[in-house]
């Protein structure tokens, strides 16, 4: 695969220079082009170097440009689209490298957009610490599950819908959090949501099954999305009850009047009574009307509480709050809604019903679109491949399926190979239709890890003297090292993270051997792969 072009000039997605989020400030070169080097390594010193440039084992704490990295070709000029890219690799084959790189250029497309008056796209990042961690715990005790027959129990249990849900959660939960710091982005979800009723009643059932946030919270969001229980169509709706029972109890009255006119219960005292006395007979009115009408609430009470615990049941990834969502039906929903239609309606049956209908929210809420970004997986708790050695390959299994995928726009990082995964048997790959969509296994050869052991030189090179040619080139470290050592070292590698390792222990091997001027051993070239190999994790 080709190279990137420039390394001080050229992005390694194709366009101009810019800094990855994690990344330190690229201000380096102009500060220390003049820095002494007093208490330095000599070697370094000779090399053109301030300090190694091979530390940074991960691209979230580099500090050197992103031209520094290299990047696959069919990569370069990525732009936000709706292809659904999976990458699969095991750790430090630079997935988070690739990532955080399309997250940036998902920034830098929204904040031209927004200059532009145009919507953004919104990002759900379940790569977020805590986020994934706090669902599956959370279906944990849904499916009264522990640790020892945790991978068992997920394996078995774990649906593409969960995986939905988890999406859904995260969306709501960045939403509710933007509204309720009171942000303009957030007063701009609100006001999107007032001119549409039916979003609003989506939004406000979707926050009250998967938020994290307090009553209060959930009340003040109410307040703002729901008419006033005061309101005059709510006060009309129980005037017309009122008037209801009024007309039903003086027809009876009427009624019976007429047909007893002429007996001796037209002369009965309760009759005498009603109209000889119209305090008492209002008084009795209203107490009648009082009582239907709470009957009629407490049906209403009894129908909306059944109606909760039906929605809430399915959502296995958040803790069910039943009261809350039951309070908000009395005032969103009519009676005659089942607790199916409102799910189709508002919540969804499958995973693509899910991913749709959040989907069509974000752009009623001011957005373009939805994107999805996935990574990390492994680094979460229930899902680590050394404690549950099943539970990360469902998780996958469910991420690949033809409706998950076909949603577009979704870009998931797998920590480890298809077949490692069990994603390449003829069912999965039948399933996943993986031919309509982006999918990689991160591999790297011994003349890209080389590319990449020379980027990374060059780069902490030109930060050194702000891009001055005359420092000494990567050639020169073969002034202290055998190339064909140096080769055969590298075609022992497989990852990045292996490359940064080997370039540290081999670089403090030159440094041991600068007095004497004598070049590294082979077998000393040995033990830096062998070092490289047992901390690449």
């Amino acid at each position: 695969m080709a190279a990137m072009g420039d390394i001080t000039q050229e992005d390694p997605l194709g366009n101009e220079e810019t800094t990855v989020p994690g990344f330190a400030p690229d201000t380096i070169s102009s500060s220390v082009t003049n820095m002494p080097l007093a208490g330095g390594s000599t070697m370094l010193s000779k090399l053109g170097l301030y300090r190694n440039p091979y530390t940074d084992r991960t691209a979230e704490k580099t500090t050197l440009k992103s031209g520094a990295f290299y990047l696959h070709s069919d990569l370069q000029g990525f732009e936000p689209s709706e292809t659904t890219y999976i990458f699969f690799g095991r750790r430090g084959s630079g997935k988070t490298t690739i990532r955080l790189m399309m997250m940036q250029r998902y920034l830098k497309h929204n904040e031209h957009m927004a200059k532009q008056g145009k919507r953004p796209f919104f990002v759900v990042d379940l790569c977020r610490p805590g986020h994934m961690e706090d669902c599956l715990k959370a279906y944990m005790r849904a499916n009264q599950a522990d640790k020892d027959n945790w991978d068992a129990v997920f394996q078995e249990a774990w649906k593409s819908t969960d995986l939905a849900d988890c999406i859904v959660s995260f969306a709501i939960n960045d939403m509710m959090r933007r509204v309720a710091h009171g942000s303009s982005e957030g007063g701009e979800i609100i006001l999107n949501l007032c001119k549409d009723k039916r979003s609003a009643a989506q939004f406000l059932l979707l926050s009250h099954l998967y938020t994290r946030e307090d009553s209060a919270t959930l009340a003040a969001l109410r307040k703002k999305l729901l008419q006033s229980r005061f309101s005059p169509s709510r006060i009309f709706k129980h005037l017309v009850t009122f008037a209801v029972v009024g007309a039903a109890c003086a027809g009876l009255a009427f009624t019976y009047q007429t047909y007893f006119q002429n007996s001796a219960i037209a002369d009965s005292q309760l009759v005498k009574l009603t109209f000889a006395h119209p305090k008492l007979a209002i008084g009795s009115f209203a107490l009648g009307s009082t009582g239907l009408v709470g009957i009629m609430n407490r049906r209403t009470r009894t129908k909306n509480k059944e109606r909760a615990e039906q929605l809430c049941a399915p959502v296995k990834i958040a803790e069910a709050r039943v009261d809350l969502v039951e309070k908000l039906l009395d005032r969103l929903a009519s009676p005659d809604d089942s607790a199916d239609v409102l799910r189709r309606l508002h919540v969804g049956h499958s995973a693509q019903q899910k991913l749709e209908l959040l989907s069509n929210l974000c752009k009623a809420c001011g957005y373009e679109g939805l994107a999805v970004f996935g990574d990390c997986f492994d680094e979460v708790g229930l899902l680590d491949p050394l404690l549950y050695p099943t539970a990360l390959k469902a998780f996958a299994r469910e991420v690949c399926r033809n409706e998950i995928l076909n949603q577009g726009r979704l870009h998931f990082f797998f920590p480890d190979s298809r077949a490692s995964l069990d994603l390449s048997t003829d069912r999965v790959v039948r399933e996943a239709r993986f031919d309509r969509h982006f999918v990689r296994d991160l591999t790297w050869s011994r003349f890209q890890l080389q590319d990449l052991a020379e980027r990374r030189f060059l780069s902490a090179q030109q930060e050194m003297d702000g891009g001055n040619n005359g420092q000494p080139k990567f050639a020169s470290l073969f002034e202290h090292v055998s190339r064909e050592d140096f080769s055969g070292a590298i075609s022992k590698l497989h990852t990045p993270r292996e490359l940064m390792v080997f370039m540290t222990e081999l670089l403090a091997r030159v440094e041991a051997h600068a007095e004497d001027n004598t070049m590294v051993a082979a077998q000393d070239m040995e033990i830096a792969v062998a070092k490289a190999q047992a901390q690449s994790v």
